[in-house]
């Protein structure tokens, strides 16, 4: 009889009692068959992976092994779908088969002789990281050879991997053995490339001066564009956002930072100049006909004079340039302000002066410091005096007063306070979310009125979820 034919009587026997008794623990005192299964149960390890599978799945009893063997025939599956066996620690469709087969890995030294072949057979990558440098080092190569260089742009489109491994190997660079170091320098492999790029094309800046007597290369500067892109890069960036030694090395070639805004400056002023020739005073109208550009620039420069370089502040006051063209008006006392508004009020009904009221902008802004860096200058009173006008101390307040109306309001009509995510009224929705995550901020008397109204405060004790993505409580389809 041969082995396999053996084999599969034997199975057929365990089938049999399996179906009789309903499990596969079959005593020893069962001739034969008794003393077959416990010589499987104590050397699973040295049966062929398909055997050990057919037992598996007829519910054979491996006892204190049954843990191990079925996370190995789980690791033989995603081998058979992924066609290897690198699962990744925390993969989300089977978190402990990842788990366990770290922890394979981990024991490889001390494991049974018996199951280390077993995951042989299966192909088990025992140093997935060795061995994933040692392919992404290969494709590195083909890549030197093809480009002179081991600059791989991240994203490179033709292979993603490849770009992330090489920006990792230098951020990771103390991480690496001396073989593998050897192994790139070998390469020539650039450890700094941004440096490299800033040393290549300084040297190239510092030719292209002693060629055309200055640093302004052309963007599309078709000897070397990559040099003309770099320098445009640079002025988009701002001499601010560069490293000092690095805008130390520029200085020393004089480049200029702006030479497009240096040069709208200097023509600005030649017309300036041509003006004061023309009508002896700098004082241009912003909106002068004959040259409407000249006027913003002129009146920008006012605008900007705390800014101006020194230099430029020097040429415009030799030329008479008049920095104020009006004196300040004088501050107006507190009593003054106090009846502009009491004229307001006469005439709106209320205290509330727009932020920007084009028609007394000054009072608008006193109206504001009263209540913040003024108040406490305040006379007794002066308090009394803007309190008995209707003066609202604070508005949050009122504001709040009138979000709980509309909520109130909603209801009444409605007879709940949930209201739907795509409400019309933003502004209540916002108020609405603010109040449910700032219950702890209220006071007695605020939660007392939206309690009466039935409100539902988000937190632990009212059962609903948490967010993955904040951790706050939310709830499903409503604010």
């Amino acid at each position: 009889m041969s082995v396999e034919t053996e084999w599969n009587g034997w199975l057929e026997a365990l089938d049999v009692f399996r179906k009789t008794f309903g499990h596969c623990r079959v005593p020893l005192k069962v001739p034969g068959l008794g003393k077959w299964v416990g010589q499987q149960r104590a050397n699973f390890d040295r049966l062929p992976v398909e055997r050990l599978e057919q037992l598996y799945h007829l519910g054979f009893d491996f006892g204190p092994n049954r843990y191990w063997i079925t996370r190995f025939l789980e690791l033989l599956e995603y081998k058979r779908v992924y066609g290897h066996c690198n699962v990744p620690a925390k993969w989300p469709e089977n978190p402990p088969l990842g788990h366990w087969v770290s922890t394979q890995r981990a024991r490889k030294s001390i494991m049974p002789v018996g199951r280390r072949k077993l995951f042989d057979l299966i192909g088990m990558d025992w140093a997935p990281k060795e061995t994933t440098w040692n392919r992404r080092y290969e494709e590195l190569c083909e890549y030197q050879k093809i480009h002179g260089h081991c600059n791989v742009p991240e994203p490179w489109p033709e292979n993603l991997q490849l770009g992330l491994w090489v920006s990792n190997v230098r951020a990771r660079k103390k991480n690496l053995n001396r073989v593998q170091l050897r192994l790139l320098n070998d390469l020539r492999f650039d450890w700094n490339p941004k440096e490299t790029t800033w040393r290549t094309h300084l040297i190239e800046l510092a030719e292209y001066k002693e060629k055309h007597g200055d640093c302004d290369v052309p963007p599309k500067y078709a000897e070397n564009l990559s040099l003309g892109n770099w320098v445009a890069v640079l002025r988009a960036r701002g001499k601010e956002n560069v490293p000092t030694a690095k805008v130390r090395q520029l200085a020393a070639l004089d480049f200029e930072w702006a030479p497009a805004r240096k040069q709208w400056w200097d023509e600005r002023f030649a017309e300036l100049v041509a003006f004061k020739k023309r009508f002896g005073h700098c004082l241009i109208p912003k909106n002068w006909p004959e040259n409407p550009t000249l006027g913003d620039w002129v009146s920008t420069q006012r605008t900007l004079r705390e800014k101006i370089s020194p230099d430029r502040r020097r040429r415009l006051d030799e030329l008479g340039f008049v920095w104020r063209i009006m004196e300040m008006s004088a501050r107006k006392t507190w009593d003054e302000r106090y009846q502009e508004l009491v004229d307001f009020k006469k005439r709106f009904g209320h205290c509330d002066v727009p932020h920007e009221w084009p028609e007394n902008r000054a009072l608008a802004f006193w109206v504001g410091r009263q209540r913040g860096r003024d108040e406490k200058q305040l006379t007794q009173e002066q308090r009394q005096q803007l309190t008995d006008l209707g003066y609202d101390w604070d508005p949050r307040e009122a504001n709040w007063e009138e979000r709980y109306a509309e909520l109130k309001a909603f209801w009444l009509e409605y007879g709940h306070c949930n209201i739907p995510r795509d409400w019309k009224d933003r502004q209540l929705l916002e108020w609405l979310q603010r109040q449910r995550y700032r219950k702890e901020t209220l006071s007695s008397e605020r939660i007392g009125k939206l309690d009466e109204l039935g409100f539902r405060w988000l937190g632990p004790e009212r059962g609903n979820r948490r967010s993955a993505v904040d951790g706050r409580f939310v709830e499903s389809s409503t604010i």
